[in-house]
């Protein structure tokens, strides 16, 4: 059996779960869990206890995109939106991932932000940046 956690708010045997709860193994029989991961409320978790790819639909210029991202990626933009302007362009310049990039200037509205993703993406398809984002 796999253990799984919630990724958004559900109610499971009378028990409520919200993100980023994880549910007890043997809460759900397989059929019951199959159920919530194709309706999106829960997701399997790995023995590390890291989830596993979140999939996101978006729109880009009137598209819809779907990107998929791993715990890494959403802490790192969490982490970003907390920051100041200039911590997070700053932290932006180191990043590899264009799965973030991709996510920030639409979560981030700060013109500074969007100024400095926009400038590591084209450092990043100019193959200036480096797997450990050293330029």
């Amino acid at each position: 059996m796999s253990d799984y956690v919630a990724i958004k708010p559900c109610n499971i045997s009378g028990v409520k779960y919200y993100i980023g709860d994880k549910i007890p193994t043997g809460t759900l029989t397989e059929a019951q869990a199959a159920s919530l991961i194709k309706r999106k409320k829960i997701t399997s978790v790995k023995k590390d206890d890291r989830p596993t790819l979140f999939t996101l639909d978006i729109h880009i210029d009137k598209a819809e995109t779907t990107v998929s991202l791993d715990n890494h990626n959403i802490e790192n933009i969490f982490s970003i939106l907390m920051m100041t302007s200039v911590e997070a362009i700053e932290m932006i310049k180191s990043i590899t991932d264009e799965r973030e990039l991709l996510i920030l200037p639409y979560v981030d509205t700060r013109k500074g932000v969007k100024e400095a993703v926009n400038n590591r993406i084209a450092t990043l398809q100019n193959g200036a940046g480096t797997k450990d984002g050293a330029e």
